[in-house]
């Protein structure tokens, strides 16, 4: 630690623990047994702290003085007050050291210094003469110069940035300050007059910007009774929702493709879509009286839709092209999940012989399970447990006829974390067999089941 040269009154605080088992040492005062307190500065002799105790923790200094702070809440921890002499002008570092009998003896190191760190008082500032000044600044030019900070505004008559420096190419055109005008070229008075001619201006400005959703159904339900709204959302970002005022609808065409054919039938030519405030529609009921069919593809296409703001027309699509989407009837990707479904449940096992598909891999490991519980008629379970009676888990089973082992019936199963593993066993007299990794097992056990 550093301490200021000349200090006075100065308190330290020291851990003490018993040489015994290292732990912290309490109970000690200034006379217990070993008492022996001293300091030495540099290249010095001991010079002995003579002890003596402080009424309290909190007490006011005292040379010698000494006590423990607290012998429950901070175990081992004790207060020592210093002489001044120890911390004297004249030498650089003081070493205080204290010890008792049955504890570790502690040493501390403390650096005086003239000055501790971020305590530099007034007097001691650095003063410039006028040369220093010169010196630094320049120093300070050049460190500018060399990032071309200097280039930024450097000097100029009055307070105002010199011509061709950066800020000067930024407000005018051709670098001469003398051109710029605040009163119009500021960037807040470009603001100011955006304000009043991009947003609240007439003319051609439009108020409305709007982003065009379509809302086609991926796939048609042939309900013969159900509408179905085919839409264009009409989205400002801007202001509030284009009104009916502000759209004209223009036209739907819907076609009809069959699953297998290679033309198209108009079913719905040209006809007027309907407005709402940000919204196109053209409500339409796919039913085989209309000559729709199952599996059908149908093309819409959305032609003349526009906005009017201010006498300005703003087209969403053209008279000419239009808009086309796709959608399908019913099953637009084939046949439908469920119709998929009912086939690989339906499909026979002895279909699936190849070796190899994953049929005959699924076969055989179910086969694999049925042949491991058994084909017996009576649920049996087997509990496994350790020699103190505790469940063993994952332990391999397996059942036998006779007591060479010879006719495997179940198994192998593998107990739960339980202990236990279920076999489907008719009545009679079984063997079972255990193996687990680790564990040395008396097989078989005999098994009545009943």
């Amino acid at each position: 630690m550093q301490i200021k040269k000349g200090t006075t009154d100065v308190t330290l605080y020291f851990h003490l623990r018993a040489s015994a088992d290292g732990t912290s040492k309490t109970g000690l005062v200034y006379n217990s047994a070993g008492a022996v307190a001293s300091y030495v500065r540099t290249r010095g002799t001991r010079t002995a702290i003579s002890l003596a105790t402080l009424a309290a923790a909190d007490s006011a200094h005292a040379d010698g003085g000494f006590k423990e702070v607290d012998g429950t809440n901070a175990k081992g921890l004790y207060r020592l007050d210093v002489a001044d002499a120890a911390f004297a002008s004249g030498v650089d570092e003081v070493i205080i050291h204290i010890g008792f009998t049955d504890a570790f003896e502690e040493s501390l190191a403390v650096e005086l210094v003239d000055e501790r760190s971020g305590n530099l008082a007034a007097s001691q500032e650095v003063q410039l003469n006028a040369q220093g000044k010169l010196d630094v600044n320049a120093e300070a030019d050049s460190a500018l110069s060399d990032i071309k900070l200097d280039h930024l505004i450097a000097v100029a008559d009055a307070d105002d940035p010199v011509d061709d420096s950066i800020i000067a190419k930024l407000t005018a055109s051709d670098g001469d300050w003398s051109g710029f005008d605040k009163a119009t070229d500021a960037l807040e008075a470009i603001r100011d007059r955006g304000d009043s001619e991009w947003v609240t201006g007439g003319g051609s400005s439009i108020t409305d910007i709007v982003q065009v959703v379509p809302s086609i159904p991926f796939n048609i339900d042939l309900a013969n009774t159900k509408t179905i709204r085919l839409a264009l959302y009409l989205l400002n970002s801007l202001d509030d929702l284009p009104s009916t005022a502000e759209i004209t609808p223009g036209t739907i065409t819907i076609e009809r493709s069959a699953d297998s054919g290679t033309s198209w039938s108009v079913v719905v030519n040209a006809a007027a879509c309907t407005e709402q405030a940000g919204q196109i529609y053209y409500d339409e009921v796919f039913d085989s009286g209309s000559g729709y069919a199952s599996n059908d593809m149908i093309r819409i296409t959305f032609k003349g839709q526009k906005i009017t703001v201010a006498a300005n027309d703003y087209e969403i699509t053209d008279d000419t092209h239009g808009w086309m989407f796709h959608t399908r009837i019913d099953g637009s990707v084939g046949d439908s999940a469920a119709t998929v479904a009912d086939a690989v449940w339906n499909e026979l096992q002895s279909g699936h012989v190849d070796a190899g598909s994953f049929g005959k891999y699924l076969d055989t490991e179910i086969s694999g399970i049925a042949a491991a519980i058994g084909s017996g008629l009576l649920s049996c379970t087997w509990t496994q447990k350790d020699g103190s009676g505790n469940p063993m888990d994952n332990v391999q089973i397996w059942i036998t006829t006779d007591e060479a082992g010879s006719n495997v019936v179940a198994g192998a199963l593998y107990t739960n974390t339980s202990g236990e593993a279920t076999f489907m066993l008719d009545a009679g007299t079984y063997y079972v067999w255990r193996e687990k990794g680790g564990y040395n097992f008396t097989n078989p056990q005999s098994w009545t089941v009943s």
